[in-house]
């Protein structure tokens, strides 16, 4: 059935209050949506994350500052805008995954508050390698070009998120994805199509008609990785395992499009 257009925008609403700590309005919470329902809008969502990051890059740019202060600032920008949320699924998946344990024991690594060392090293690559990027671009070529890719791969990104989310059984009965449903196929689908034309879309307008090809191909690599470790590891999906698939989505698409710049 149709949604309306009232329904798509609490869906994004939905969305948001989940992957931000933006504080909105109730009269967009118009119908209940169980996050599963909400994936369909996952790009969408992250696109608008990203144009937060864009504006933030923007005035930060307008006040003088060098690339390297605006990309800092842009990054730790988007970190607090998303609560770290995805940023804490690496850390705990890197934790988790790469040690010597059993799945059971590697998934009680993951509730654990704790941060290790495989988690500090994951984060700090994470959060330097995007500073990275978003820099050279904005060297490359200049800061709105620089804030069409970063809204192409925050976009991008969550609805990758959601094609691993509806193809790896979940390796437990508890916890936030088991709370937040299952997600059809057809919203799955269309989440990943939406978000793929968008990437696609925005990365031809900044780098050209071809530019998205190699991103696209690193995505595919990270993606069978991500998912094929997550089963072997953990024996399927984890909430921790989606935040730590965004990140490794994102900083392969982006690495693709400084590699085509």
């Amino acid at each position: 059935m149709k949604k309306s257009i009232v329904e798509y925008i609490s869906a994004i609403a939905h969305a948001l209050g989940f992957l931000t700590r933006l504080t909105l309005p109730q009269s967009l919470f118009v119908t209940p949506n169980p996050l599963a329902n909400t994936v369909a809008v996952f790009p969408f969502a992250g696109a608008l994350i990203g144009v937060l990051g864009f504006i933030v890059l923007s005035l930060t740019a307008l006040l003088g500052l060098s690339s390297v202060v605006c990309s800092i600032l842009t990054i730790l920008a988007l970190i607090i805008l998303t609560g770290a949320l995805h940023e804490d699924g690496l850390a705990d998946s890197a934790d988790a995954l790469f040690v010597n344990k059993s799945s059971e024991e590697r998934l009680v690594i993951m509730k654990d508050s704790r941060t290790g060392v495989f988690g500090v090293i994951a984060l700090a690559f994470s959060i330097l390698l995007r500073i990275t990027f978003l820099n050279e671009l904005i060297i490359s070529h200049d800061t709105f070009t620089a804030g069409l890719a970063l809204v192409a791969v925050e976009s991008f990104s969550r609805s990758a998120m959601v094609l691993l989310w509806g193809n790896l059984p979940l390796a437990r009965k508890d916890g936030t994805l088991s709370n937040a449903g299952l997600p059809s196929k057809n919203d799955i689908k269309l989440s990943f199509i939406i978000g793929l034309i968008v990437f696609i879309l925005l990365v031809i307008l900044g780098f050209g008609f071809f530019s998205w090809i190699v991103p696209l191909l690193l995505f595919v690599i990270i993606y069978y990785y991500v998912r094929t470790l997550a089963a072997n590891k953990i024996g399927g999906l984890t909430g921790d395992i989606l935040g730590a698939a965004q990140q490794l989505f994102l900083i392969a698409v982006f690495l693709g499009i400084v590699l085509v710049r």
